[in-house]
């Protein structure tokens, strides 16, 4: 027999395993059942015990699930408010360089109508010295 098998209780007088059952205990009438019944108790004690730890393991499985989820979500919602920020200075950038760019080309025109300028004054300082000799009335 085996260790499990040493704790059965055969309900039924004959045969078990293939050997006659032998008269070990009192005959059916005055056995002792408090020791089985002990044993179903504890049995049932242990199976409530397991399953009040397995809901316990459960629960706290489920909170964490839900912390992670809570903070998932969170997340999510972190990047999307970045990739706002981050689509938001990129406008801004685009809008600097082109108005960086419109600054640059007002600069060229400026320093262009700048030397226009100057060659005109060139030209008009030309004109009154060659219409103007030294030595005439005009410029005394």
């Amino acid at each position: 027999m085996s260790a499990s098998s040493d704790r059965v209780v055969p309900l039924t007088a004959g045969t078990h395993d293939g050997h006659r059952a032998e008269a070990a205990g009192p005959p059916h009438g005055n056995r002792d059942w408090s020791s089985s019944l002990n044993l179903i108790k504890r049995a049932g004690e242990t199976v409530k015990a397991a399953e009040d730890q397995t809901h316990k393991v459960i629960s706290r499985a489920e909170a964490m699930l839900q912390r992670a989820n809570e903070e998932l979500e969170a997340a999510h919602h972190r990047i999307a408010v970045a990739e706002e920020r981050m689509r938001a200075a990129d406008m801004r950038a685009e809008r600097a360089e082109m108005l960086a760019r419109e600054a640059q080309l007002a600069v060229e025109q400026a320093e262009a109508r700048a030397r226009e300028a100057e060659e005109w004054l060139d030209r008009i300082h030309r004109t009154i010295v060659s219409e103007f000799p030294p030595g005439h009335p005009a410029t005394r």
